[in-house]
């Protein structure tokens, strides 16, 4: 989908095509590196803003009420490069509340989380994680992104964060803690060397 034509995207006809393409953005791809504050500058406010959306699958159109909500993100751009990873991790805190915020909101439970990182030189890095049961656990979902986080290695300036929810659902399960699933996984070991020894 990412290298298709841009014609794909609501909106998006020749005018906005020659607009677009002097700035060498020519395929969806290329639409999805480019900032919000960009686009607008490049076909206006509101065109900026819709077409910038679209391109990302977001449409505030009335749709049916039936209609389900595959994932909630949020995404900010920085003018001045993000170079320090104390403040890296900081804004992708910030994004992350505002985008559990949402999820309350929608009263859903997401099952994965990711990040997304545009470098100043335009490269683009995602980065995920599934959780066992669907969750709203707002504590866990800053841990599961501070463990992705620290997996990356920040040595070149950031223009773009992004933080993902996904597999989304209205439906809990209930989910045991990290401890209680320690805690029986070690009876079932005692329980099992029990029976072998009443066997001898």
């Amino acid at each position: 989908m990412k290298d298709k034509s841009l014609k794909l995207i609501p909106g998006v006809g020749k005018k906005t095509q020659e607009i677009l393409s002097k700035h060498n953005i020519l395929k969806i791809s290329d639409v999805l590196k480019v900032s919000l504050q960009e686009l607008r500058s490049i076909l206006g406010y509101n065109r900026g803003e819709m077409i910038y959306e679209y391109s990302r699958g977001i449409d505030n159109r009335k749709i049916s009420s039936k209609s389900k909500t595959h994932s909630i993100s949020n995404e900010g751009t920085y003018s001045l490069p993000l170079e320090d990873e104390d403040v890296i991790f900081q804004e992708f805190s910030k994004l992350l509340i505002k985008t559990h915020k949402r999820l309350v909101k929608n009263s859903s439970y997401t099952k994965t989380l990711s990040i997304k990182i545009r470098y100043e030189d335009r490269k683009i890095i995602t980065r995920s994680k599934s959780f066992n049961k669907n969750t709203q656990d707002l504590e866990l979902l800053e841990k599961t992104m501070k463990e992705i986080l620290e997996e990356i290695d920040f040595e070149k300036k950031i223009k773009l964060l992004g933080i993902n929810l996904s597999n989304l659902s209205k439906n809990k399960k209930q989910q045991l803690s990290f401890e209680s699933v320690e805690k029986i996984g070690k009876i079932k070991i005692i329980n099992q060397l029990q029976e072998k020894i009443n066997k001898i």
